[in-house]
């Protein structure tokens, strides 16, 4: 399992398909194709297709030696200047470089070859001709046929790398954020496995010891529950550090003033800290995290953490949204269903802090949950099926949070790459939930959500029955919620106008079976 402190870097962010996707969406609107260079110059997304004077270049081993050593040299001097870098390569072929900087480090460049206006034909030919080893009737055909990149066009490409170069720092920037989220997750899994296998509340506290320990360099910590109501029993320890065995009341420091509050102490250093003294600090060094373990928001107990360093922040986030599942694993223990149903609830929460930072989509998850239980009852589903349809309603635009707010929220109408950027989220989504085997079942829905009846739909354009029945559940649902709540970019329609729309587009974008049972749901029941 990968620490939390390592370094970020672009290709492990976002997988190479959808580098291509935002590198083929720039290409059909402006004609030439930026490729992605990682943060220490090597080529992560060769360019592809390639204009035709460029492709000249590369023909002979003189001219891709050229390319590549310019390459090399405009991603120096992008990153020396932390900003864009501009250079010819040969005569009438230019190359910039856009560095992706988050606001830590810069995590890779936007890269691009395209040909420009030559002042001197004549000069340009017999450079060239020395420059590349070639005849010169070869060169002076090559610059007839190499074409022109307009001024003011380039700038107007260089606005829209610069955007998704935006984008990308975004995601760079919350690369942790996502990767303590895997992490979590990873660590939930393990866990659970574990207490599913052994049965034991010790053993599955001390895989999490051990896991903390890869993760995070934790070298100690404790568990102390809470019995009576008001007493804190030691409940046991593990690693290098062995912290004071003894019980405590509530409201008692450290622990018992971290129950009664619900809030954790994160102490940088224990030695030279006001709290030293503490008996239940005594013999201790080093960085200590307390924290309160939650099940259903009410506490159960403490988790005591200790290393070498500090804790930061976004550690201290992590840990505190891990030790209220701890918590729950806690009370859970006994049937693995309730262990598994946690597991969901962490991605689900995950949603919905991606749409509580929208006022515009805000419980939109939940109100398509909704829409889709009228649908079911109406079905007659069997029970394990709605529960499946339920958990893909809540996580189906879990892809989502990988997406920049500026395109989210945007007021106007989306260009050809932001496009493609919303289009990629079914498929990312499938990718974050694929490591939860319980949720296998839900993969197919998150996946096809947007495939339309008519199979001209995405990401895989099927029609029909092809297209899973929770599938095509979510896409009604999905788009009467659309409909009926306030946009950035326009107001809500009445349910009744947003019915008619339904039923206008039954047999084309919907199954018009399920459109039927859907019209026969209105008006009342559709209200929330």
């Amino acid at each position: 399992m990968e620490k939390m402190g390592s370094e970020i870097i672009l290709e492990e962010i976002i997988p190479s398909h959808y580098l291509r996707t935002l590198s083929h969406a720039v290409f059909k609107t402006f004609g030439y194709t930026p490729f992605f260079v990682g943060k220490k110059g090597e080529t992560i997304l060769e360019p592809e297709p390639l204009d035709f004077y460029t492709q000249w270049l590369l023909s002979s081993r003189e001219g891709e030696f050229i390319y590549r050593s310019a390459i090399k040299n405009i991603v120096e001097e992008a990153k020396e200047k932390e900003a864009l870098a501009i250079k010819q390569v040969i005569p009438g072929l230019e190359i910039l470089a856009i560095p992706i900087k988050t606001e830590e480090e810069i995590i890779g460049y936007w890269v691009l070859t395209y040909p420009v206006r030559i002042d001197s034909l004549k000069e340009a030919i017999g450079e060239l001709t020395d420059l590349l080893h070639k005849e010169e009737e070869e060169v002076k055909k090559a610059l007839e046929k190499k074409g022109e990149f307009p001024e003011g066009r380039k700038m107007e490409m260089v606005e829209l790398l610069y955007s998704i170069t935006d984008l990308l720092a975004r995601l760079g920037t919350t690369a942790h954020y996502l990767r303590k989220n895997f992490s979590y997750l990873s660590l939930i899994m393990k866990v659970a496995r574990v207490l599913a296998e052994r049965k034991t509340l010790r053993d599955g506290l001390e895989s999490l010891g051990k896991t903390l320990q890869e993760t995070l360099g934790i070298d100690g910590g404790f568990v102390r529950i809470l019995r009576e109501g008001r007493k804190l029993y030691f409940l046991m320890s593990w690693g290098k550090q062995i912290p004071p065995r003894f019980t405590l009341e509530v409201g008692q420091p450290l622990s018992g003033t971290v129950v009664r509050s619900g809030k954790p102490i994160n102490i940088e250093d224990i030695e030279t800290s006001t709290f030293s003294q503490l008996r239940e600090l005594c013999g201790l060094k080093g960085a200590i995290l307390i924290l309160p373990l939650k099940a259903e928001g009410v506490t159960v107990g403490t988790l005591g953490l200790l290393r070498p360093h500090p804790f930061s922040p976004e550690e201290v986030d992590l840990l505190t949204a891990l030790s209220a599942e701890i918590g729950t694993f806690i009370e859970a223990l006994r049937t693995r269903g309730e262990l598994e149903r946690t597991i969901i609830g962490i991605i689900q929460s995950l949603v919905k802090a991606v749409e509580a930072k929208d006022p515009y989509t805000a419980k939109h998850s939940e109100k398509v949950t909704h829409y889709a239980e009228l649908l079911m009852e109406e079905l007659g589903l069997p029970e394990e099926e709605k529960e499946i349809i339920r958990d893909a309603c809540l996580l189906h635009d879990i892809g989502k949070i990988g997406i920049s707010e500026n395109i989210l929220r945007k007021p106007a109408k989306l260009n050809d790459c932001e496009w493609e950027i919303i289009k990629s989220h079914p498929v990312m989504g499938e990718e974050i939930l694929k490591p939860l085997p319980t949720l296998k079942p839900v993969l197919p829905l998150i996946r096809h959500h947007h495939e339309r009846w008519d199979g001209k739909g995405y990401p895989d354009g099927l029609k029909g029955e092809e297209i899973p029945l929770g599938a095509r559940i979510i896409a009604i649902c999905d788009a009467f919620d659309a409909m009926t709540s306030l946009r950035p970019y326009r107001k809500p329609l009445s349910k009744e106008k947003a019915l008619k729309e339904i039923e206008k587009n039954s047999g084309t974008q919907f199954d018009p079976k399920l459109v039927e049972i859907f019209l026969k749901l209105s008006p009342s029941p559709l209200s929330l």
